[in-house]
């Protein structure tokens, strides 16, 4: 939290807290300014927005300068700005962070309202569950408040049961008992039998106004989840709408020619398109050099490392690197050669050659880009197969024999440039590996939950929990290995895999590793299913909140650090993932549907760990968190079109499940009674042995006339397929009612209608519009034309290939630029210029040793402003290009924010 009385003067508790050891330990902060680094987390990691703000006007004017994290927004020179508040941001202002966080908090907080209405509307069925007609009397009063209006049964009972045997119960031998005496009805001869017993569930049956009650509750939550779907889409299109964004100005070219290096060529093949010429602001000429600029970083990171392991006097005396890099050469020999290395590697990267990989072109209208899209968009496969006949007009072939594949780009911050150029074959290579370990990774987890569990229920519940925080971290670690173009497809494939782990492990695997019989009984599957609620509601937030690895780096590996640079280091925020965030939705609603006839008071578990999560991860976010691209709506509508339906096909077969199965004792009647000489053996007060140990010991009670029961199997999910329409039609009669039996009927059709709209769903939302633009080729929008100008807008940001590294703050920049717009690249370092960043500036080095030919090796990057540049003119807030590679002068703006930085730091 901050002190939000003084916002001049404003101070995080933790950065007084800091300041406070600082002054009382003379080792907390003593190589670097612990107060500067503080500064930095403040002012440039954590978001901020403007002091004043207008509120009869949209946020969308009042959010940070430059929306997300770490950019040029964070401290503004000639604006006031101050840290957004935790708990007054309202859900317009999180629009400046992007519609994909956006519309993730909406979808937190309309799932919320969802299920706490279902939960009201499954409160018949809980008081049901809790009165005595259910229980026959027996009541729930010992049980757990929470736990009572579950479906356990406290009212059992040990029945006779013939010819059953020890095989038949070896899943939970807690529940077979047997006697073996010569009393029993043994022979004359004095041989022993053995008369064996079964636990039955004595509660009363499943009665129809439950089961409309079900049924009600089902019909709710489709219509809500269909429902929330079409509005996150009209939400989305909301925010789109109100936020220009770069992509509204921009195509992209995917098949351009590899020769097809001169952005000129290509703002003149634009121009020859149309009668009136439309104004091209940028072209982003992308190539195919993820190795080669992979390797540039990775020698940067090996420069970094030497820089922070050099002495204090040596690190700020401004030497040529060249003079430390002799003067480490001795004292960390491990570090010089993984230098020498990476320099090496660079060089051989720079001998190969580079082609062209994929073309943006922003241009200054929106109306321009949307008839370059009508005009140049074919059929996939016209594309693919380049048919030349596909095209409207010859004009629309580039050098008059390419058709281009064209598209609406995506937003800048979420392309991943180093992944551009890797064919289907290394992705669809790379994700199939990801998948077989993820498989192990799940089947894992399984076991260790299996094995916690037949020692403790909390145990196993508390290691569910533990698993659902550690394991994603292992999963994002995997997803690295992968190569997506785009951040939204990097994180659809993280949501994916962890999402399945997170429904398995959380809600499936309970079912599976405890015995069909206990589903009801006491210390038993609901009672493991409330103890993960239970650990959903207090473990995790309180753990996300702790931020344990981001505290660990600020308050005690910072403190420590050996200069200024290694300090801030700390101070960078964790990386968080947009499609991580979403699985702890789609996990708590899974849980929810999957165990709703057994444990409805679920619901209102549900609701509240979504407020909970609402909220830790609004404060994490503006507290702790470090940068997130910013995404559009590609994990959301994941969410839309697969998950939440499936949830909703697995809430109708769960419902079919339960209510068949009841009461889950695998008991049925048999035809036979006790007394007039058939089964005497089974009358009298018996002294069972429970079956599980062979020592405890039960007492039995059975009378003249009692039932006979037999084993009858009542988890029809065991069965074989041949079996399964048998089990419904005669063996179901022998255990259902006529109430359940009529209801388990409904709950089939209604799984079979879940199937039939989810199927037709999923069609119609992900196959068909692929199939269409495959056969089709078609562009189409109906939104509203702004009428603005690109180079008007200040939050939005032109196509600047980057690469970002952990090791710094900003990502570096992998292009060659002509006369570009520096407003526009997204992000400043109120420390450094961008000349730091810039990768050519490495390449020229190499190249002046004599490595490397002379062949494109970078992304261009070009400008063509309305006014030229002036070199000497301040004002004109543009890098002036010198030599061939851009010379970043004393920007206004930017040098103010540094000042203004600096003295606040002072």
């Amino acid at each position: 939290d901050s002190d939000q009385e003084n916002p001049s003067s404003e101070l995080l508790y933790s950065h007084r807290i800091a300041r406070f050891l600082s002054t009382h330990l003379s080792f907390y902060g003593r190589n670097a300014s612990i107060d500067a680094a503080w500064t930095h987390f403040s002012e440039i990691t954590l978001p901020r927005r403007l002091a004043v703000c207008n509120k009869r006007r949209s946020s969308l004017h009042h959010g940070p300068m430059k929306v997300g994290h770490g950019d040029i927004g964070r401290k503004n020179s000639s604006h006031q700005t101050k840290l957004y508040p935790v708990l007054a941001t309202s859900q317009g202002e999180l629009r400046d962070f992007g519609t994909g966080l956006a519309v993730y908090f909406q979808t937190l907080r309309v799932y919320l309202v969802v299920c706490l209405i279902a939960g009201i509307i499954y409160t018949p069925t809980f008081i049901y569950y809790r009165s005595d007609a259910y229980t026959m009397g027996a009541g729930q009063d010992e049980m757990l408040g929470s736990l009572k209006g579950s479906l356990i049964c406290p009212n059992t009972q040990w029945v006779p049961c013939m010819n059953c045997t020890e095989t038949q119960w070896r899943d939970d031998l807690d529940r077979f008992a047997y006697v073996t005496n010569t009393s029993a009805g043994g022979g004359d001869d004095g041989s022993s039998s053995i008369v064996t017993f079964a636990l039955k569930n004595d509660c009363s049956g499943m009665r129809t106004e439950e089961g409309v009650n079900h049924l009600v509750g089902i019909m709710f939550l489709f219509v809500a989840v269909f429902g929330i779907g079409l509005y996150q889409k009209r939400l989305e299109r909301q925010y789109d709408e109100d936020l220009l964004s770069a992509p509204d100005f921009t195509i992209k070219i995917d098949n351009p020619p590899v020769d097809a290096y001169d952005p000129e060529e290509w703002k003149m093949f634009i121009a020859g398109m149309f009668d009136d010429a439309p104004e091209v602001v940028y072209c982003t000429v992308a190539l195919d050099n993820g190795p080669l600029v992979r390797a540039l970083a990775n020698r940067r990171v090996q420069m970094q490392k030497i820089e922070h392991n050099l002495p204090p006097d040596v690190h700020r005396s401004g030497a040529p690197f060249e003079d430390k890099i002799q003067s480490i050469a001795k004292s960390h020999p491990k570090l010089h050669a993984s230098f020498l290395a990476a320099e090496d590697e660079c060089k051989e990267r720079l001998e190969q050659e580079y082609h062209v990989t994929a073309v943006f072109v922003t241009f200054q209208y929106e109306k321009d880009q949307r008839n370059a899209l009508k005009a140049l968009i074919v059929p996939k496969l016209d594309a693919l197969n380049n048919n030349t006949s596909a095209v409207r007009n010859l004009k629309y072939l580039f050098r008059g024999k390419h058709v281009l594949d064209v598209e609406e780009a995506t937003e800048p911050s979420s392309i991943r440039w180093q992944d551009l150029d890797k064919t289907l074959q290394t992705k669809l290579l790379q994700r199939t590996c990801t998948l077989m370990v993820t498989i192990l990774i799940i089947f894992a987890g399984f076991l260790a939950v299996k094995y916690t569990h037949e020692i403790s229920v909390q145990g196993a519940a508390f290691l569910i929990t533990f698993l659902n925080i550690t394991v994603p971290i292992l999963l994002k670690k995997l997803n690295t290995f992968e190569a997506h173009p785009y951040e939204a497809g990097y994180q659809a494939s993280l949501y994916f895999k962890i999402c399945i782990f997170r429904w398995i492990n959380t809600a499936i695997v309970l079912t599976i590793i405890t015995p069909f019989t206990q589903t009801i009984s006491e210390d038993g599957l609901i009672e493991a299913v409330h103890a993960v609620f239970k650990a959903e509601i207090i473990t995790q937030p309180i753990v996300r909140m702790c931020d344990f690895p981001g505290n660990i780096r600020r308050h005690l590996l910072a403190p420590l650090a050996v200069n200024q640079d290694v300090m801030n280091s700390h101070f960078r925020g964790s990386v968080q993932l947009l499609g991580e965030k979403y699985t702890n939705i789609t996990k708590i609603v899974f849980l929810c549907f999957f165990y709703a006839v057994i444990f409805p008071a679920g619901f209102f578990f549900g609701a509240i760990a979504l407020f909970l999560d609402y909220y830790t991860d609004k404060f994490l976010m503006m507290r702790s968190w470090g940068p997130m691209a910013q995404m559009g709506d590609d994990v959301a509508k994941l969410s839309r079109t697969v998950f939440f339906p499936v949830a909703l096909v697995v809430l109708s077969g769960m419902t079919e499940f339960y209510w068949s199965a009841f009461p889950f004792d695998n008991l049925c009647r048999s035809d036979e009674i006790i007394g007039q000489g058939i089964n005497e053996q089974f009358i009298n007060n018996h002294t069972a042995i429970l079956a599980s140990d062979g020592d405890t010991q039960v007492n039995v009670s059975i009378m003249e006339g009692s039932d006979m029961f037999r084993y009858c199997n009542q988890d029809f999910s065991k069965l074989r397929s041949g079996k399964l329409l048998d089990y419904f039609q005669d063996e179901a009669d022998d255990w259902m009612t006529d109430d359940q039996q009529m209801l388990t009927f409904s709950y089939g059709i209604a799984v079979l209608i879940a199937v039939l709209c989810v199927a037709v769903y999923f069609f119609w939302q992900i196959c068909m519009p692929r199939v269409k633009n495959a056969l089709r080729g078609e562009f189409y929008t109906d939104e509203k034309d702004s009428g603005m100008k690109f180079t008007d807008q200040k939050r939005i940001f032109a196509y600047f290939p980057q690469l970002r590294v952990p090791a710094f703050e900003h990502p570096f920049l992998a292009c060659e630029m002509n006369s570009v717009n520096a407003s526009q690249i997204g992000w400043i370092d109120p420390v450094r210029d961008y000349d730091y960043y810039l990768l050519s500036r490495d390449i020229q080095k190499l190249r002046q040793n004599g490595n490397g030919c002379a062949e494109q090796k970078l992304s261009l990057v070009k400008h063509w402003p309305r006014e030229p540049p002036i070199e000497l003119d301040k004002k004109a807030n543009t890098i002036i290009t010198t030599g061939g590679y851009p010379s970043f002068r004393d920007l206004s703006d930017m040098q103010q924010q540094r000042d203004t930085y600096q003295n606040s730091v002072s």
